[in-house]
């Protein structure tokens, strides 16, 4: 898996998102930024068979269209040279005219939406600082634009304990369209829970024997049978390179893109230092790792998805972070 930050920044204030507990300055990466990370990328991935079918993903601990320099990221001609491009968005800031601009770019495969709640009520309790209304019309208008090309558009509901009754055809009936994917996981236990205000928790659905997290949560750095730190390349939006999607705070990392080679810093004493001490379980400098390995996963998440085979489901799109 690749994954850029192209911004942390977020104009939702989602109760179970990691950025209630994120430390870090916030900030958007200019096209300058994401244009030098490609060219890094492919240094390490120099030939259509070495990216293959490798998920490239353009949100982290943000909502992508916060970013102004958005639609040019994405119209970054060297993109296409990736096969599996997607990002999450809460669609908030979806207008008709960055929807033909990103679907036009021929960059995107797949456009995670998330949309919490078909009714409005729900949405705009779970999803802060949304309007239910202007929400819908925009999705509405993405799902239409996008029928017919290359970009998918997939639907993607957190279950909880508000909105556990509703279904892909309280969606349709919603949209009132049917071209969509849909895929719909339940909110359980993960790396964050424990930092979760009590009156939040009471949105999880617990079921038994279900309280840590869930396998495919981490199956990013679960390589052959055993945990691979740094396996996926992820690059926050300061260009910090950490092994794990769930470093909100800079915890785990191991260089910075700005500043070295990426070729260095993969093949660097310190990447292969944690790689080490994670299959050790020394967790000193692994204080995330610490929670996910420690805490092996007993249950896999009810998810329901249609359109995309589930090897095409990557363990980001699922995620709770960013994109409301």
């Amino acid at each position: 898996m690749l994954e850029i930050e192209t911004t942390n920044r977020c104009n939702l204030s989602c109760p179970y998102c990691i950025k209630r507990v994120e430390k870090r300055e916030e900030k958007d990466m200019t096209p300058s930024e994401f244009d030098h990370i490609l060219k890094e990328l492919l240094t390490i991935r120099p030939t259509p068979a070495s990216r293959g079918r490798e998920f490239f993903i353009l949100h982290g601990h943000g909502e992508p269209l916060m970013n102004p320099h958005f639609t040019d990221i994405v119209n970054n001609p060297l993109l296409k040279k990736f096969p599996m491009v997607r990002f999450s968005t809460n669609a908030t800031l979806l207008t008709q005219e960055k929807i033909k601009s990103i679907i036009d770019a021929g960059t995107i495969e797949l456009i995670n939406v998330s949309l919490q709640s078909a009714r409005k009520e729900v949405m705009e309790t779970l999803q802060r600082g949304a309007n239910f209304e202007e929400t819908v019309a925009n999705i509405r208008n993405l799902i239409r634009y996008a029928h017919g090309k290359r970009t998918y558009v997939r639907i993607q509901q957190l279950k909880t304990t508000l909105n556990s009754n509703e279904t892909r055809a309280d969606y349709e009936k919603l949209l009132e369209v049917k071209n969509f994917l849909f895929w719909s996981r339940n909110l359980t236990y993960t790396t964050q829970s424990t930092q979760l205000p009590e009156e939040v928790r009471h949105l999880i659905i617990r079921q038994k024997n279900s309280r840590f997290f869930p396998r495919l949560r981490v199956s990013a750095c679960w390589k052959n049978g055993k945990y691979v730190y740094g396996d996926s390349v992820i690059v926050n939006v300061h260009g910090n390179l950490t092994g794990c999607c769930w470093d909100s705070s800079n915890l785990q990392t191991y260089g910075n893109v700005f500043e070295k080679p990426l070729s260095e810093l993969r093949s660097g004493g310190l990447l292969k230092t944690l790689r080490r001490e994670l299959v050790n379980k020394d967790f000193h400098r692994l204080p995330i790792c610490k929670r996910c390995v420690t805490r092996l996963p007993v249950t896999t998440p009810t998810t329901e998805s249609r359109g995309l085979p589930a090897s095409s489901l990557s363990p980001r799109d699922s995620s709770l972070v960013g994109a409301g």
